[in-house]
């Protein structure tokens, strides 16, 4: 089976999370008037305060089929999927740049993984670009601008998106995506690659920078990053490095660039979120293209991996 659970690991966070929702909290450094709506693996109703939803040992051995009795508790992650879903896309304007990487639901022997990417804009320059599948098996993604002419500042919009090594799929929102690839061919770590990039500078906003690394090699690992300004000090960059279990076929694990719309734009926080992937990888293309804003999605893509190699499909603005 290709990239099957590894019931032996748990999850590693590397860094402090400073900007991490607390529900007990009323307000936060970067939440001074408290009227944000907490997102990540937090508290699910009916929990008590602190749980975190990352999936522990005897959720991955129901994942994985193992008669433990667990089968509700995936049922209950479901749901919570499906709340994220709607709260931090569906009824959320602009949350900017976002990636999911998960597992497609199959009645195959080996796993269907999908990375989905998408890009949002509000500024002419922001919105003068498209996603173009290129590479020597068009396995690659990258930006380019509509309309060349128009372009004011190439800088954080234009980049590869998504590429490849052998057994390795990467996903980011800029040009670490090259960072990333460089450093594993060097046999260093996702987390070094991270360690030599800062959040874009690009004030007020300081656009956090986002990736991902599915490595299928051996018993295989689950990465998202996150490099985003210090909430005290925009000059310092936070970055937080997460290490995953495999998740349950039909979840993944989602993040994106912003909370919600605002001015400055307020840095996603708390943990990568659970996010449902219903059905066939072209109904996921569907169904999240469907749920980011009418009037700032650009591009998405979902990048489908199997036994039989990769392929990306692709949804876009005309």
């Amino acid at each position: 089976m290709i990239g099957g659970p590894d019931v032996r690991r748990r999850p590693v966070g590397i860094g402090v999370d400073r900007n991490r929702a607390n529900v007990q909290t009323t307000t936060r450094p970067d939440d001074p008037r408290g009227d944000l709506t907490p997102i990540g693996n937090e508290n699910t109703p009916g929990k008590p305060s602190g749980v975190r939803h990352v999936l522990s040992l005897s959720r991955t051995l129901a994942a994985a089929g193992y008669p433990v009795g667990m089968t509700s508790q995936i049922e209950e992650l479901r749901v919570f999927a499906e709340q994220n879903f709607g709260r931090h896309l569906m009824a959320n304007s602009y949350p900017g740049r976002g990636i999911v990487v998960g597992r497609l639901e199959s009645a195959e022997d080996s796993d269907i993984w999908v990375q989905i990417y998408w890009i949002m804009g509000r500024s002419e320059n922001s919105r003068n670009r498209r996603f173009v599948v290129g590479g020597a098996a068009d396995n690659e993604l990258r930006t380019e601008a509509r309309d060349p002419a128009l372009v004011t500042d190439p800088t954080n919009i234009i980049y590869e998106a998504m590429l490849e090594l052998p057994a390795i799929y990467l996903v980011s929102n800029g040009d670490h995506t090259r960072t990333i690839q460089d450093t594993i061919e060097r046999s260093a770590r996702f987390e070094d690659a991270m360690a030599v990039r800062e959040r874009e500078d690009d004030p007020p906003n300081y656009t956090p920078r986002i990736a991902s690394m599915l490595d299928l090699r051996g018993q295989g690992e689950l990465y998202f990053a996150i490099l985003r300004a210090n909430a005290a000090d925009h000059d310092e960059t936070d970055r937080i490095v997460w290490s995953y279990p495999f998740p349950p076929e039909g979840l993944g694990y989602g993040i994106t660039t912003y909370r919600h719309d605002g001015n400055p734009l307020p840095p996603f926080a708390g943990d990568p979120l659970w996010l449902p992937l219903p059905g066939t990888a072209e109904e996921v293309a569907d169904t999240y293209w469907n749920a980011l804003d009418e009037d700032n999605k650009i591009a998405l893509a979902v990048k489908v991996i199997d036994q039989n190699g990769s392929r990306i499909i692709l949804r876009q603005s005309e």
